[in-house]
């Protein structure tokens, strides 16, 4: 009976959605994933918000103010982007990847909602520096 209840948790366990991780094909870069998204948005990043406790400098979202709507429709001057919180698809968001004040291109999901996401599986968003577009190296 003891092998049975065990059997049953590992079995319930692993179709729980909590305990799978992140799985996506890579969709490309940049370009490729602005032309799948249904909101592009040239903006800057000027806060973060709470820490998450599962990592440090890992922070549940960034607030980007909204500098011009490349692709889509946004009537919100500012927009929160959620991090991944552990098997989201999404990228984190820290520090060191999203500058507070510097300006990214951004390919979302949902045109005129306030709160976004941001996938992990292809490059969604790209650095601007001095007007010129920083990609993956």
């Amino acid at each position: 009976m003891k092998i049975l209840a065990i059997v049953f948790t590992i079995l319930v366990g692993m179709h729980s959605p909590a305990l799978h991780a992140c799985s996506c094909d890579w969709g490309g870069p940049f370009v490729k994933s602005a032309a799948r998204s249904g909101l592009v948005v040239y903006g800057k990043v000027i806060k973060y918000g709470r820490p998450l406790s599962h990592g440090e400098g890992l922070y549940s979202s960034m607030t980007v103010e909204v500098i011009s709507v490349v692709k889509g429709e946004l009537s919100n001057k500012r927009i929160t982007i959620q991090g991944d919180r552990g098997a989201d698809c999404s990228h984190y968001i820290t520090k060191q990847r999203f500058e507070k004040n510097a300006e990214y291109l951004f390919a979302l999901f949902d045109s005129d909602k306030k709160t976004q996401r941001i996938s992990a599986c292809g490059e969604y968003w790209i650095r601007i520096e001095s007007g010129v577009a920083k990609g993956v190296d």
